[in-house]
């Protein structure tokens, strides 16, 4: 069936390269490589986000740089998008959200990230964080320092790759986050158009980069939105118990928290992430993929997630806390926002994960504001255009 779809699966849909700053702008003191040669191109059809073209114009005011390629490109940016299809500012931003800043329960990297939350709001971190987060940093590094994997077996390329990308993106992340590193947020944003982009087209969509952090924020991106319609559905099913008794002390305003087991929430939600990555079912569906070229190894690895119409569908409602008046948020679920507690609290004796679901404004239709009123209005749009992630995390 797999060998099938692979065959099926390029012909049946159109094939479209996003590409990243590194695979149309090369420095002349730096060798070729097999980038291109190993890449194949052939009647795709090429897109830059608007902030890869942007780079690519400041790069090439410089003698140093030069054009790899003099294949054409088109031009993406988010208004196109939200021209396209109505409502999706929250869906935009909320990605942008869920890479810059997660609070994934269920994540290795939920203190360090943890961490990264305090200093985003410009709070003082303690003597004691500090050393938790060094602490935290060091075993990402002895990671990429052992030669075996956590089953005793050798180490292969991929997985090499996986936890060298791991430690060079949390360092970046700590970077940016001093203002040390003006791409950072052109990173998140040019990712958050690919994925939406790969939502709103049934196409094979495949982003081409050297830049290891997208491998990083590819996983962040599965594994925090995952963890969102996993909270709205385990919630959804109690607020309708008892004909909707709790649903109806929610729209009062008066719900009190939920209470779930920790270790069968989690065992849920990891088990809700494998079915994301798996491609059983999905054979024929189409592919979105983060293609990375290793510069040191001269090889590509690929990342990559079959996006079927129940998960396009589940994905294109995952509002997250946020909420857009241009934006309609009555369905699936996204007119509610969670407040979450982690570690688990002590609750009767029992550990217990504690969520609030939260009533938003509801929209029962999308506005259809211009692009230019929309960003005028929209305070996400006013922080992502000031380069202010400060709203853009998720921990509270």
């Amino acid at each position: 069936m797999s060998i099938l779809a692979y065959v099926y699966r390029p012909v049946r849909y159109k094939n479209t390269l996003f590409l990243d700053t590194n695979f149309v702008i090369g420095t002349k003191t730096q060798p070729s490589d097999g980038r291109y040669r190993k890449l194949f191109t052939y009647r795709r059809k090429k897109i830059v986000s608007e902030f890869i073209k942007n780079e690519i114009d400041e790069k090439l005011l410089n003698d140093r740089h030069y054009l790899l390629t003099k294949e054409k490109f088109e031009t993406l940016s988010f208004n196109d998008l939200y021209v396209e299809r109505e409502g999706i500012c929250p869906v935009y931003h909320n990605f942008i959200s869920v890479m810059h800043n997660p609070a994934n329960i269920s994540s290795e990297d939920f203190l360090i990230q943890s961490y990264f939350s305090k200093i985003i709001k410009g709070e003082k971190t303690t003597t004691e964080e500090d050393a938790i987060y060094k602490r935290c940093m060091q075993r990402l590094a002895g990671n990429c320092n052992q030669k075996n994997n956590i089953l005793g077996n050798l180490k292969t390329d991929f997985e090499k790759v996986m936890d060298e990308a791991h430690l060079k993106s949390m360092k970046k992340r700590k970077q940016s986050l001093s203002g040390k590193n003006k791409n950072y947020a052109n990173d998140l944003r040019n990712l958050s158009i690919i994925f939406l982009y790969s939502l709103m087209h049934k196409e094979n969509v495949t982003f081409v980069t050297s830049d290891s952090d997208a491998v990083e924020y590819f996983f962040d991106w599965t594994s925090s939105i995952t963890q969102q319609w996993v909270f709205n559905t385990r919630c959804l099913l109690i607020l309708a118990e008892n004909n909707s008794e709790k649903m109806n002390k929610l729209f009062k305003r008066n719900l009190k928290a939920i209470h779930f087991e920790p270790k069968e929430f989690i065992r849920y939600l990891n088990g809700s992430l494998q079915r994301t990555y798996s491609n059983k079912t999905k054979f024929f569906s189409p592919r979105l993929t983060i293609k990375y070229w290793d510069t040191k190894r001269e090889k590509y690895f690929d990342f990559s997630i079959n996006i079927d119409y129940g998960f396009r569908e589940l994905i294109l409602n995952c509002h997250g806390a946020l909420n857009c008046p241009t934006a309609k948020n009555d369905t699936m679920g996204n007119f509610i926002g969670y407040h979450y507690w982690w570690p688990p609290e002590e609750d009767n004796h029992q550990k217990s994960l504690k969520i609030l679901p939260l009533l938003k404004p509801l929209y029962r239709s999308s506005e259809n504001f211009s692009p230019e009123e929309h960003d005028r209005i929209c305070r996400y749009r006013l922080d992502d255009k000031s380069n202010n992630l400060n709203n853009f995390s998720w921990f509270e």
